[in-house]
């Protein structure tokens, strides 16, 4: 009976550590969806980690699957990972997993070399790629290209990629955005153009071609290396392709030192409307001028130097209003400026052309785009009917000032008093409210006319008062408390002790409040910080006034 618990423990053990080796055993494998592709056909590539603390990385700071082996003879697409962990019968399986996509750059048969990681290995894969035959026309395909190989710095560059397909699409997307080198397209002005679709004939062959073009204005003299993105097209039968990038290089020439940030590069077309309303004496007359042209939307100023107009009229100038027209050909930047002229005499004034210097990208030559200016056919109206107005004005002038009420009617008269009414009105409230927050003075005593005796003053400020309105040499205790601040700074005692003797003078209470000791010694130690110009020692200053702020940058 012993025998046989010691054989079934013994089994028991045997069979868990069995178990626990298989468990625990990793695996690393790499499979294919397919073994044979046509060129431009994608294939998968998944690798699969199962059972291990490790996960897959292909992208990131420490990869541990190098995909750059296969950069060679593959366009190597975006990694895919995934991890999970599994629970079945009791036992933990996690599996990691990378996907990616391959595409072919030409045709034969490859092999796609084993990866390892933690000692393991994957096995080596074979792939045919067929690619098509010479007289074979392809279902789809992609050119791309730039408008000129050699351009100026800020010129106008167009840069486009077209695909072709004589089959229906289900989908076509570009891979990535567009990329220049080596300054990034981030940092250069550009624009992306709306599509445009055409009909071409290809070796007999009729296509649908889809254009995607951008425009780009270069900055930088040199070789400027432009990648166009790759495309990723699914026909209607659920045929995957991706069309490769399509690389070009233009050059770029410096421009001139005499051709500034200002300046068109390119050549302008100036268009300008008629003056509105027709010109008349000490009338403004508004025209506008437009620059527009294939160049930079941030040449030219904001505003164009007036040229010298006659004496007889004042000319204006706004602001420019720019905006950009984006077609499928490239971007048409317009740049419109308001002018305005006032007449002072009338006839006829033609007024100085309109001239906008800019380079020639065609000669490589400065040259100046001129416009003759509006001719001013002035007319006589607006003096005429000014002159009623101004013969009035200097009648009324020369007249009397005084206030007559004969020849007027009654309604007239009426409103007249009215108005006369209300203003006395307003003044007598005004002059009560005045009176009533303005503080209290002292009065210099006056002698009667009748009597020759001295009379009191209407008001005699309070002893504490009288001190701190000495101190200050002011008429108010609020007007001395500012300018003594404005100049020495900000003290939070000084102005603790002039709002208490305020609230003893002005409160609510003021009838029934009698002068504290601690208010009297407070008044005393005020004086003193009054006549020595300088602050108390202790006491800090209040944070939230100008002048706090201002000593603690200063300091």
């Amino acid at each position: 009976m012993v025998m046989t618990q010691r054989r079934r423990r013994w089994v028991c053990g045997l069979l868990s550590l069995l178990f626990s080796t298989v468990s625990a055993a990793a695996e690393f494998t790499a499979r294919i969806d397919r073994n044979a592709v046509a060129l431009g056909e994608p294939v998968t590539l998944t690798l699969t980690l199962i059972n291990s603390e490790t996960r897959l990385r292909a992208e990131g700071v420490a990869p541990n699957i190098d995909l750059s082996v296969l950069a060679t003879d593959f366009d190597v697409g975006k990694p895919q990972v995934a991890h999970r962990y599994n629970v079945d019968l009791g036992r933990g399986r996690s599996t990691s997993e990378l996907s990616v996509e391959l595409f072919a750059r030409r045709g034969g048969s490859f092999t796609l070399p084993a990866f390892h990681i933690d000692g393991l290995s994957s096995a080596p894969l074979k792939i045919q790629v067929s690619s098509l035959a010479p007289e074979a026309l392809p279902e789809v395909f992609s050119r791309g290209g730039v408008s000129k190989s050699q351009v100026w710095q800020r010129e106008h560059l167009v840069a486009w990629l077209d695909v072709y397909h004589r089959v229906p699409l289900k989908s076509a997307s570009v891979g990535e955005y567009i990329d220049t080198e080596p300054t990034r397209i981030e940092l250069l002005e550009h624009r992306e153009l709306p599509q445009s679709r055409r009909e071409e004939i290809v070796n007999g062959a009729p296509y649908q071609v889809v254009r995607t073009a951008w425009a780009i204005f270069p900055k930088d003299s040199g070789a400027l290396k432009i990648v166009l993105p790759d495309v990723w097209i699914v026909t209607a039968a659920d045929r995957k392709l991706r069309l490769p990038h399509q690389p070009a290089t233009v050059q770029v020439q410096a421009l001139p030192a005499a051709v500034g940030e200002n300046l068109i590069v390119g050549v302008p077309q100036l268009t300008q409307t008629p003056p509105t309303p027709a010109p008349a004496v000490n009338q403004f007359s508004t025209w506008t001028v437009t620059v527009s042209g294939a160049f930079s939307r941030f040449a030219l100023p904001d505003t164009l130097p007036l040229p010298a107009v006659p004496d007889p009229v004042k000319l204006y100038a706004d602001q420019a209003q720019r905006e950009s027209e984006v077609g499928a050909d490239g971007v048409t930047t317009t740049v419109r400026y308001s002018f305005s002229a006032l007449p002072q005499n009338a006839g006829g004034i033609d007024l100085p052309p309109v001239r906008v210097p800019y380079f020639d990208t065609e000669r490589g030559v400065l040259d100046v785009a001129e416009l003759a200016g509006p001719r001013l056919e002035i007319s006589g109206d607006a003096r005429a009917a000014t002159a009623p107005m101004i013969a009035a004005a200097e009648h009324a002038a020369s007249e009397p000032s005084s206030f007559s009420t004969s020849g007027l009617s009654v309604e007239t008269r009426g409103w007249q008093i009215g108005t006369a009414f209300f203003a006395l009105l307003w003044l007598a409230t005004a002059a009560l409210w005045w009176r009533s927050r303005a503080p209290g003075k002292p009065a210099a005593p006056v002698k009667s006319a009748q009597q020759g005796a001295a009379i009191n003053p209407v008001h005699t400020p309070h002893p504490l008062q009288a001190r701190l309105l000495a101190a200050f040499g002011s008429t108010s205790l609020e007007l001395g408390l500012r300018n003594w601040e404005q100049r020495n700074g900000g003290d939070a005692a000084l102005r603790a002790t002039v709002r208490a003797v305020q609230r003893l003078c002005y409160g609510k209470d003021r009838e029934h409040t009698a002068a504290t000791p601690q208010l009297q010694q407070a008044v005393e130690q005020a004086i003193q910080i009054i006549r020595s110009g300088g602050t108390a020692a202790t006491i800090a200053n209040d944070p939230w006034r100008p002048e706090s702020f201002s000593r603690r940058s200063a300091s």
